[in-house]
């Protein structure tokens, strides 16, 4: 992306972040872009793809309207800008106002992920409250998989072919089940690659796909380190 482009990028995520409008960040983005909100309260976690939803549910619905104001100015490499700011939310007479860092990823125009990297995670944890045990919000597996997902998209070292069919098997085997479809011809082979790699997964349940992909995008981080 071009300094003019990656600014203008910056000026449609600060627009949605001023008027609470976590939702629209998905009109940003991939398919499944993902916020992520440091902490252990009602709205912390990796949010990918349709749990942003849920998440802008609850982090801006009538309970606590919150937003971001006091953005600073934004630093700049390449396709990352970091964006100084506030988080401010109000609950009946309980006000928030946290301050902190947002760190945004883009990628061909596109929105990637959003980190919130608040100064005093304690201050949101209190005004949030602790999680709710009965929320049907994504699970901590479903969770890592969404941040296993993101943190995929940050790698320095781009992962060899094996590695990068492992991941989309494991991928499309956690968010669609079973290979469907007829394979590709021999003239694709691209496509027909990735139709066997995600064959050869038939039958693993859902949670050991999430598994298996969080473990490989673990491990590749790791070998970075």
């Amino acid at each position: 992306m071009s300094a003019a482009e990656l600014e203008a990028a910056v000026a449609a995520l600060v627009k949605c972040l001023e008027a609470g409008d976590f939702a629209g960040l998905r009109g940003l983005g991939i398919p499944d872009v993902a916020w992520v909100q440091p902490g252990v309260n009602r709205v912390a976690g990796a949010h990918a793809g349709k749990a942003l939803g849920g998440f802008a549910e609850r982090i801006a619905g009538a309970e606590s309207r919150a937003r971001f104001t006091a953005f600073g100015t934004p630093a700049f490499n390449r396709g990352i800008a970091l964006i100084p700011a506030t988080l401010v939310a109000h609950r009946g007479e309980a006000a928030l106002q946290s301050q902190g860092a947002l760190l945004a990823a883009w990628h061909g125009g596109k929105l990637l992920e959003v980190r919130w990297f608040a100064d005093e995670v304690e201050r949101e944890d209190a005004f949030f409250g602790p999680p709710d045990p009965a929320s049907s919000g994504p699970s901590p597996l479903e969770q890592r998989f969404e941040a296993a997902t993101a943190a995929s998209r940050t790698l320095k070292k781009p992962p060899d072919n094996d590695q990068l069919l492992a991941l989309y098997a494991f991928y499309k085997q956690a968010s669609n089940g079973d290979v469907t479809g007829d394979r590709p011809g021999a003239l694709d082979m691209v496509g027909r690659a990735k139709y066997d790699a995600w064959a050869k997964k038939k039958g693993l349940a859902r949670d050991a796909a999430m598994q298996g992909y969080a473990d490989l995008v673990d491990e590749l981080k790791k070998r970075e380190a």
